[in-house]
């Protein structure tokens, strides 16, 4: 059998400040154009699910409206990210004990409702406080 490598510290840091290396020049060579097209992509997104949100948040869920945000993965994205800090996709899941397909939200309201409340209740005041 092999012997696992065990590393110095010394080694570590060299490994680590590489690392910092790399990433700084490879975060500060990335182009504003990625950005300004990816924003130019979802501001209709937004838009669309900005005016979602009211719906989703009456009293009686709308679970065609939550299962069309979830059956669409740009919409679900930008759904995710209205939280603070943005939720992953299996976060969500675990936080509402829910599976997110929209099958299983129109099929089941009380997983639904769990989906939407945890949206809503961790939802970012600063970025949207007009929500």
């Amino acid at each position: 059998m092999v012997e696992p490598i065990q590393w110095t510290i010394q080694q570590l840091g060299e490994d680590a400040s590489r690392a910092r290396d790399r990433f700084r020049a490879e975060r500060l060579e990335e182009p504003l154009e990625l950005y300004t097209e990816f924003f130019d992509a979802f501001v209709p997104i937004f838009d669309r699910l900005i005016d979602q949100i009211e719906l989703l948040a009456e009293h009686e869920i709308d679970l065609e409206i939550l299962a069309e945000v979830m059956g669409d993965d740009d919409i679900k994205m930008a759904f995710r990210y209205l939280t603070a800090p943005p939720i992953s996709e299996d976060d969500l899941k675990t936080l509402a004990n829910a599976r997110l397909s929209p099958t299983a939200l129109r099929r089941n309201p009380d997983s639904a409702r769990r989906v939407r409340d945890t949206v809503l209740h961790i939802l970012d005041p600063k970025r949207f406080p007009w929500i």
